[in-house]
């Protein structure tokens, strides 16, 4: 009942859904306040959140993991990923892990975050390959 409220009568934050070029037609969902592509800048996006409700896919789990802002994660059911496993493991590092059964707890968890604006301590999740990838790569050219 108190998430109703909240959702029915706060103002002062907005509803944005990022969809890359790969987002199925008519994934657009028709309450966003705004609908952006994030190209490569999703992490900055992530960042500057006060909470993001995600699918659980690895790079998604791993720019959040990062950012200080707290996740209700949501696993898309595949045969060929393992989204539903990520999110139990992830959840409660990264917030909560949303579960049909438990709506109402979900509801009240991501009307607590935004109520006030908490977060949670960032994930070390261990040094950048970027460097060493690119090296192996230059490398291939001789």
């Amino acid at each position: 009942e108190r998430a109703k409220e909240f959702w029915t009568t706060r103002v002062g934050f907005d509803v944005v859904q990022a969809l890359g070029p790969r987002a199925p037609e008519g994934a657009a969902i028709g309450t966003a306040d705004r609908i952006i592509d994030p190209g490569g800048d999703l992490n900055e996006h992530f960042a500057d959140a006060d909470a993001v409700i995600s699918t659980a896919g690895y790079n998604s789990i791993l720019e959040l993991a990062i950012t200080t802002t707290p996740a209700l994660l949501m696993a898309i059911a595949r045969s060929y990923d393992d989204q539903a496993e990520r999110a139990v493991t992830w959840g409660p590092l990264l917030g909560l892990t949303y579960r049909d059964d438990e709506r109402p707890a979900a509801a009240a968890w991501l009307v607590r975050m935004l109520e006030h604006r908490l977060r949670r301590p960032a994930i070390d999740i261990g040094p950048s390959g970027a460097a060493l990838a690119a090296r192996k790569i230059l490398e291939l050219r001789r």
